[in-house]
């Protein structure tokens, strides 16, 4: 299964080597024959020759199938199963060079118990990759713990990176814990509208009070303040939600 796949991504190099070989050799072959690549299709040799490479060196669009099916296929599995194939998912993405796999892996790796996916989600959380450590953040919040929230809340707060730092806060709704309310208090003041946006959309999820997109009511109600809240449909919330719409 999952291990079969990355032991094949991991041979990719060697097995690379055979298909630049084969490129060549056919790229001289067909260089004087218009058609010649439409006549080898039709070719049950060629046709032969290249599911054999196939099964030697799959594609990547075969890789990132096969790691993506791990999410309708983790539940399934046995306890052991499903303890090699996080460690397969986890050393994924600690070593490919395929950011695009090492993405699809984490979001995998998110189906199975904290227990086996807490590696490699911190793992994703830490990387170099900014892409990665976006993809992190769902993770994190499922863990749900006291250092995978305070992960989350740090990559909001210290990463220079803005796609990171709405990932971090999209993940932080919902979420009732001190240190993801001061990370929200903190976007409120952010220059960034989208970002201030986004903690209000949050802060209303998690609270269930209806100040809108009213950035002082919610300033005030997280000083501890009691700020009352519009009524439905008053001049109040019709104008903050055009403001921020």
């Amino acid at each position: 299964m999952l291990r079969d796949a990355v032991v094949q991504i991991g041979s990719q190099r060697g097995a690379g080597l055979r298909a630049i070989a084969q490129l060549v050799a056919t790229v001289l072959l067909c260089a004087g024959c218009a058609g010649c690549v439409e006549l080898h299709a039709l070719n049950p040799y060629y046709r032969r020759q290249w599911a054999e490479d196939e099964r030697l060196m799959p594609s990547f669009h075969t890789h990132w199938k096969r790691i993506r099916a791990i999410r309708q296929q983790a539940h399934h599995m046995t306890p052991e199963d499903q303890a090699t194939t996080a460690r397969e998912l986890t050393r994924l993405i600690q070593e490919d060079s395929n950011l695009v796999l090492r993405i699809t892996a984490v979001q995998s790796l998110m189906v199975f118990p904290p227990e086996l996916s807490r590696q490699g989600i911190y793992a994703a959380a830490t990387s170099q990759d900014a892409e990665l450590r976006a993809a992190a953040c769902p993770g994190l919040r499922q863990l749900g713990d006291e250092q995978a929230i305070a992960l989350l809340v740090n990559l909001f707060e210290q990463d220079t990176n803005v796609d990171v730092r709405a990932a971090a806060l999209r993940a932080m709704d919902g979420l009732d814990h001190p240190l993801v309310y001061r990370a929200l208090a903190a976007a409120l003041d952010d220059n960034d509208p989208a970002l201030q946006y986004r903690a209000m959309e949050a802060l209303a999820h998690t609270t269930g009070r209806r100040y809108g997109h009213d950035v002082a009511a919610w300033k005030a109600y997280l000083r501890g303040e009691n700020p009352p809240e519009p009524r439905p449909g008053s001049w109040v919330e019709r104008l903050t939600e055009e403001v921020f719409r």
